[in-house]
């Protein structure tokens, strides 16, 4: 049954982790939650921890925020504005990810992402 903001934290496609941490994350990035609180709850490592959360957002598209600021650590997205403040750091990421590999192979951002226009 989907709570008050849409999250379906029963749906049978997910795993019991996913579930426990869908259920531990908060709503909004002021209340992000680090990495290390929320694997002891669910019962995994910080590492594994990662991984369920890349897996929620990548295959089952769940809007999980990361914060690397005070609070630190995960949130649930539950607005446009944190949609595109999440869009935009995102972004400046991958771009700066692409320079970073450019460089080191000495070669321009277009070659390195492997089309003509970005």
């Amino acid at each position: 049954m989907p709570n008050q903001l849409g999250m379906d934290y029963e749906r049978e496609e997910l795993s019991l982790e996913e579930r426990l941490v869908l259920r531990l994350l908060r709503p909004g990035r002021m209340s992000a939650q680090p990495v290390a609180v929320l694997a002891e709850a669910v019962g995994v490592t910080p590492r594994n921890l990662q991984e369920i959360v890349r897996h929620l957002i990548n295959e089952h598209g769940e809007p999980i925020g990361s914060a690397t600021s005070s609070p630190t650590g995960y949130y649930y997205i539950s607005d446009a504005q944190e949609v595109e403040e999440v869009y935009q750091t995102l972004r400046h990421r991958a771009i700066c990810i692409l320079q970073r590999a450019a460089r080191l192979k000495k070669a321009s951002i277009v070659t390195v992402f492997g089309q003509g226009e970005l």
